[in-house]
């Protein structure tokens, strides 16, 4: 038996199986889609006008920062409010009371000509809960049912289209 090469031996050119998935890693893709996410919602998030009741969760959440007291409008949970009110405060932006959260609402962008920008300050810090939910969704899955199932899960999570401000 000799050690010579058949002669029909050929030679492929093509990549091994399998070297596609080595390039294109299931972190790879989770990243893309979370990045995309995070993308869209800052455009929306940028580029909406204020909505009706949207008016007045910013200065209340900016008020309650300012004061501590969480009487001007009890209708609605706090905390996301607040979290939105968190760069206005860092910039030194102030609310007044109203009679009421529409009110304080209409008072603050009376006061602000600039209003639109400080809303949207607001809206686009919100996005830092929809990245650390879509990474713990995806981990999650991971750890549950493998790398598919994280992939899968991150890709339920739509780039949102509506607006990102409670």
């Amino acid at each position: 038996m000799s050690a010579d090469p058949v002669e029909n031996e050929t030679v492929s050119s093509a990549p091994p199986a399998g070297l596609a998935r080595r390039f294109i890693s299931p972190l790879a893709v989770i990243a893309l889609l979370i990045l995309l996410h995070a993308g869209v919602t800052l455009h929306t998030a940028l580029s909406k006008n204020v909505t009706h009741d949207e008016l007045w969760h910013l200065p209340v959440g900016l008020l309650i920062l300012q004061s501590g007291e969480f009487d001007q409008d009890v209708l609605n949970p706090p905390l996301s409010r607040m979290w939105a009110a968190v760069p206005l405060r860092m910039a030194g932006v102030t609310a007044q009371r109203g009679d009421d959260g529409p009110a304080c609402g209409s008072n603050f962008v009376n006061q602000h000509d600039d209003f639109q920008k400080w809303y949207n300050r607001g809206r686009a810090f919100h996005l830092v809960w929809t990245i650390i939910t879509a990474c713990l969704v995806a981990l999650w899955a991971w750890e549950l049912f493998g790398k598919s199932a994280a992939v899968l899960a991150t890709l339920r999570m739509p780039p949102s289209s509506r607006r990102t401000y409670p």
